[in-house]
């Protein structure tokens, strides 16, 4: 029965890749239970075939839609229509046309997606990393060869691979992208809940590798004895330290005292009643440009204040 099983699994991965139905309809029959481990794994990966297929079919289905309503008042609100019978969002619908006609563009791509030479994730990847301005005929080779090398690469080693593709291919063109992208670096504050908040920086590549590979020494690669802290966790307060120890010391290193603001010394603002800070009660504290933070942790800060 196990031979009979890995049999039907073998005739099916023989039928024309481009059959999606035929494929889903042999893997239907597939009984489980008889099937070798070899087997169910190249189950596993036909089903993949599948429903890499079925993306390229949602896509054909997409594009068609699109096209009955360019020029008209429903065109407009196509993502919209998409995102209600799909029980998602609108930005996810969008993303689904946008890529749905990047696909009737890039057949080599759709050909591929459809024969589950490559899943949605690759598709992605590829598509991501390709730009606007880049030349019909650059654009073409370029997704060729992505094709060629997907099978072997998984989505973030395909997304480089691309990327390092588009600037063999114009590397000039990259470089005034790469000078515009850097006009928008920043670094931002966002708050969380439950007392926490993100510090995110646009920074020019170099420069974040710098950091995080600071940051990644500062954490070490193994904790100390009796240190808890997963390597996420010494990461984020590694990186938090420097901070706090230039508040500390009001001094940059290798640059000299740390600017003052309105003449006065630069300091995280706190705001605790002092029947929080003697353990009276717990009533919430104020941290200036947060908000209200709990009574622990504005003890915590006053114990640390100097």
């Amino acid at each position: 029965m196990r031979a009979a099983a890995d049999a039907l699994l073998s005739a099916v991965d023989a039928q024309s890749p481009r059959s999606v139905a035929l494929l889903a309809g042999g893997l239907e029959s597939l009984d489980v239970g008889d099937a070798s481990d070899v087997a169910l794994v190249e189950a596993v990966v036909a089903w993949q075939r599948v429903m890499s297929g079925a993306l390229a079919r949602q896509a054909d289905l997409i594009r068609e839609l699109v096209a009955r309503s360019a020029g008209t008042a429903s065109g407009t609100y196509l993502a919209d229509e998409l995102a209600c019978a799909l029980v998602t969002t609108r930005h996810t619908a969008e993303a689904a046309v946008h890529q749905a006609v990047a696909l009737g563009t890039h057949h080599a791509l759709h050909d591929a997606l459809l024969e589950g030479r490559i899943d949605g994730r690759k598709v992605t990847a590829v598509l991501d990393e390709l730009p606007a301005s880049l030349g019909d005929v650059a654009r073409r080779e370029v997704v060729l060869d992505a094709v060629a090398h997907a099978s072997d690469l998984t989505a973030p080693q395909l997304r480089r691979h691309v990327r390092r593709t588009v600037l063999l291919a114009c590397p000039a063109e990259v470089e005034v992208r790469a000078a515009r992208a850097r006009q928008d670096r920043h670094v931002r504050l966002e708050w969380g809940d439950d007392a926490m908040a993100w510090v995110s920086a646009y920074l020019p590549a170099p420069a974040a590798v710098a950091v995080y590979t600071v940051v990644d020494a500062l954490a070490g690669t193994s904790a100390p004895a009796g240190d808890e802290r997963g390597v996420d966790q010494r990461r984020a307060d590694a990186f938090a330290d420097v901070f706090l120890r230039i508040l500390d010391t009001q001094e940059v290193p290798g640059v000299g005292p740390l600017p003052r603001r309105h003449g006065r010394r630069t300091a995280v603002q706190l705001t605790v009643a002092a029947t929080t800070l003697l353990g009276v009660d717990d009533a919430p504290a104020e941290l200036g440009s947060f908000g209200p933070i709990p009574a622990a942790m504005a003890r915590e800060l006053a114990q640390d204040a100097t």
